[in-house]
């Protein structure tokens, strides 16, 4: 913790690129794009009223074909495990958007003819989405094919919540831990990220924890004093503190695999959210997309991902990189 303190900022801050009417509607959404295969409806559901609810946000809710990406036994397995009257009512994306008018969510079925995954991202545009909400695979093999929360995370920008099909969905919710933790990655841009994160945790009355993994090392307590250093200082200025601002900040350095480490935190950690922040860049090294595929599959918690901004290849991006490496400290 004492390494947020330090005013060694050596990575220049881009603070002017940042949109922050757009951090407001994604961390406070208006518009949520729920996907479903009905499969999943006694989860999505539930996880729909909890980020529809503080904002009062309106739902729009498309069923995503797909379902033929997906073992038969599977399908009929999580089919049997969802309970609840929406199975009574109807087990169409019109009687579960009914089921959700009940609970006073604005909701409104989107039905599309022939709709693929890959036109979901086009909706979410049209419609001017802040958020979408969809489920993690059922295959536990990221290299298998692309499911619709692959796709989507791919091509959209705004941010993405995937639930888990089996996570515990009371007790998350009723005892929340107001936990929330970033993973980052020094390959890509962090600005928007910590900004988001921050404001998030802000509407949720969390603690916000901003997580790192360095190749592994000697592990030893003066080293992860030093990398925690590090890292910090390679964080941009100006949006850190503002961070802290806005929330409880705290810092997490791990040694070793990223995808492994990130896992073993979450699992460890009771948290409300996962937000990660992938390298677009095709890095095999650190937070890349494989990484977040498999961690959306394996994850304890909704895990939230963040798409890269157009603007992420800019020159004060490189300047930052650079500086950075050139200290030895990515």
């Amino acid at each position: 913790m004492n390494a947020l303190r330090s005013e060694n900022w050596n990575c220049p801050s881009v603070r002017n690129h940042i949109n922050t009417g757009m951090l407001r509607q994604w961390s406070s959404p208006k518009i949520i794009l729920v996907v479903t295969d009905l499969s999943d409806v006694e989860s999505i559901q539930f996880h729909t009223i909890q980020h529809a609810r503080p904002g009062a946000a309106k739902v729009l809710l498309v069923e995503a074909s797909g379902r033929s990406n997906v073992p038969a036994r599977a399908q009929n397995l999580h089919r049997k495990r969802s309970i609840g009257s929406i199975h009574t009512a109807s087990d169409t994306a019109g009687g579960m958007a009914s089921h959700l008018r009940r609970f006073a969510i604005d909701c409104e079925p989107v039905f599309v003819r022939g709709l693929e995954a890959e036109e979901i991202p086009s909706i979410a545009r049209s419609c001017s989405a802040d958020r979408v909400l969809v489920s993690a695979p059922l295959d536990k093999d990221p290299s298998a094919h692309k499911s619709v929360a692959d796709r989507i995370i791919d091509d959209l920008e705004i941010p993405v919540c995937v639930v888990g099909r089996d996570l515990s969905l009371f007790s998350r919710y009723q005892r929340p831990s107001r936990r929330i933790t970033l993973a980052l990655s020094l390959h890509g841009r962090n600005e928007i990220p910590i900004a988001f994160s921050s404001r998030l945790a802000q509407e949720n009355h969390s603690q916000l924890t901003i997580m790192h993994v360095f190749p592994k090392g000697t592990g030893n307590r003066r080293r992860m004093e030093e990398m925690q250093t590090s890292f910090v200082s390679c964080l941009p200025s100006v949006i850190l503190k503002e961070a802290q601002l806005l929330c409880p900040v705290g810092i997490a350095i791990r040694e070793g695999d990223p995808t492994a480490e990130i896992l073993n935190y979450e699992a460890q950690l009771n948290q409300d959210f996962l937000v990660l922040a992938p390298s677009r860049e095709g890095d095999l090294i650190g937070l890349g997309v494989g990484a977040v595929r498999r961690i959306i599959r394996e994850a304890r918690c909704p895990v939230i991902v963040l798409g890269e901004q157009a603007d992420a290849h800019d020159g004060s991006r490189r300047v930052a990189q650079e500086l950075c490496s050139a200290r030895g400290q990515l």
